[in-house]
């Protein structure tokens, strides 16, 4: 099967979920937290999202991996380099108050390297996709990075995720060596405001794979570079990133370093 198909499957599994995503935005019926993190939400959308992808995708490829954030791997899949990998909501908390800056999020991967990748915000009707080696486009259409080459010109994210005392460390360098520092609480989503030239840079100082297993490709894709906060190239065990146009990247290590 070739990585077109891959990506037919992707797409189709995102988009059969937009009805739902659409119907409790802003006002999903239940709200828990997660272990003993009041911050870190989840909602029965999310539940229902992710077991509907997993449901369709599976009817593909049963044998591949499937990683979900909210009901981890599928024990009975076959030992095989093949993983999907899916956030039901990237956001959540934005999906919760009724922001749009959330979204849905599949990647498969091939052991290190993503091969297809779709972040589809059903509020907006927009879609980022990607395919290894084939080019990154937002509803069809071609997308790149910004040719910003100053990071004292840079517009850029930032987000902590899990981990705030690394944030209020790296924070004052980001802030004072570039223009301004936006934070919308959705990575996969900011990533690929990278990837589409709207921001040059985003930072996260925390957080899991499926927060940018998709957005990563994406933003590669696009022109631009992603590695872990010590200029690493990304891998299943990467905690931290920095993605950037790829012009200012080496500037931006630097700095924080």
């Amino acid at each position: 099967m070739s990585n077109q198909d891959y990506l037919k499957v992707a797409i189709k599994a995102a988009k059969q979920s937009g009805p739902i995503f659409r119907k409790y935005f802003g006002k999903p019926k239940k709200v828990i937290s997660k272990s003993k993190d009041f911050a870190n939400l989840v909602t029965e959308v999310d539940l229902k999202i992710e077991k509907a992808i997993r449901q369709s995708i599976g009817k593909h490829f049963p044998e591949h991996i499937f990683l979900g954030e909210e009901t981890g791997t599928n024990p009975r899949a076959n030992t095989n380099d093949y993983t999907w990998i899916v956030d039901p909501i990237d956001g959540t908390t934005n999906f919760i108050h009724g922001i749009p800056f959330c979204c849905i999020s599949i990647a498969l991967w091939h052991k290190q390297k993503p091969l297809v990748a779709i972040v589809y915000n059903p509020v907006t009707n927009e879609s980022f996709t990607a395919i290894a080696k084939q080019g990154s486009f937002k509803n069809g259409k071609k997308i790149k990075v910004s040719g910003q080459k100053y990071i004292k010109s840079a517009y850029g994210g930032f987000g902590w995720g899990k981990e705030i005392k690394a944030a209020k460390y790296f924070f004052p360098f980001i802030k004072k060596n570039s223009q301004k520092i936006r934070t919308f609480g959705a990575a996969a989503w900011e990533i690929c405001m990278v990837a589409s030239g709207i921001f040059d840079f985003h930072l996260q100082t925390k957080f899991s794979l499926w927060d940018f297993a998709a957005a990563a490709l994406i933003v590669q894709e696009a022109g631009g570079r992603i590695t872990d906060l010590r200029g690493n190239d990304i891998g299943l065990k990467t905690t931290s990133v920095i993605a950037s146009n790829g012009k200012i990247h080496k500037e931006l290590l630097k700095i924080i370093r």
